[in-house]
Parts: C-alpha cells; structure tokens; sequence
C-alpha cells in the first residue's frame, strides 16, 4: 500500500511522542522514589521500634523486673 507521511504529518506524530516518553520516564522515576522513600521510612521505623523495645526491656530489668517477663 506505500503509505507514506507527509512531513507536516511527521511533525505532528513525533513531538507527542517525545513528550509521551518523557512523560512516562517522569511517572517511572516518580513510582521508584516515591517506593524507596517508604521502603527506607519503613526500615527506620523498624529500627527505631528495635531500640525503643531493647531500651524499654533494659529499663525493665534495671528496676527489679525479672529477665523472664
């Protein structure tokens, strides 16, 4: 069928798909950073609730309680 695009049809085609892309890369680094955010909000939680649990138990037997509960 030899189709083939005009050059006014070709300016129209790619810059939308240029900006199509960018606007796809934009959303993709957007998803990661906003996973790694949480995944490293979720990990300092974790360790803070860690340190809050072993100081808290420290305290514990510090004033009298016993080791077993």
């Amino acid at each position: 069928m030899r189709r083939a695009g005009t050059l006014e049809q070709i300016t129209y085609v790619w810059p939308a798909l240029f900006v199509w892309s960018a606007v796809t890369a934009l959303a993709a680094t957007a998803v990661l950073a906003a996973r790694r955010t949480a995944l490293f909000r979720m990990r300092r939680s974790r360790a803070h609730g860690a340190e809050r649990d072993a100081a808290a138990s420290t305290d514990r037997l510090g004033q009298g309680a016993s080791p077993m509960g």
